[in-house]
């Protein structure tokens, strides 16, 4: 009978550990870009492994960072052209991704760690995803917030 107190408060600590993990702002609400301009939705959509890595990114025109966590999502307003994305990983490894756009397009970017290789240097990977399957899968984000 004293192994059910044990279990139960184990089960308890994982289980808030794990929540803990989750981006927390609010819901994904569909932006509109303004004339001249585009919108790319970075995104991490939410996976159990790996959950706990944040990568801390950067984005043009803004001196803020941000903690793409699990199940985060981020809209980017920019002008049309070539945009950089930087960031460091929980890793402390350098991860960087460029995409050219056009006005008036919406792109969605998936940042995710490769689940095939479940170790502590596991580096962040960014990957340009269909209209279709972007909006399926940001829609069950959250915004995040700034870091600093």
């Amino acid at each position: 009978m004293k192994r059910f107190p044990r279990l139960f408060i184990g089960l308890l600590v994982v289980s808030l550990a794990i929540s803990s993990c989750a981006s927390t702002g609010p819901a994904f609400t569909e932006a509109e870009a303004p004339l001249g301009k585009t919108i790319v939705y970075l995104y991490r959509p939410k996976a159990f492994s790996l959950s706990g890595r944040t990568i801390f990114m950067a984005f043009p025109g803004d001196d803020n960072s941000y903690a793409m966590t699990n199940g985060g999502y981020y809209p980017l307003v920019v002008p049309p052209g070539r945009i950089t994305v930087a960031g460091v990983g929980t890793d402390m490894r350098p991860v960087e991704f460029s995409l050219d756009t056009e006005a008036g397009r919406v792109y969605y970017v998936k940042v995710f760690f490769d689940e095939s290789r479940l170790s502590l240097l596991v580096p962040a990977k960014f990957e340009i995803v269909d209209q279709t399957l972007g909006f399926a899968e940001v829609r069950r984000c959250s915004m995040i917030s700034k870091s600093r």
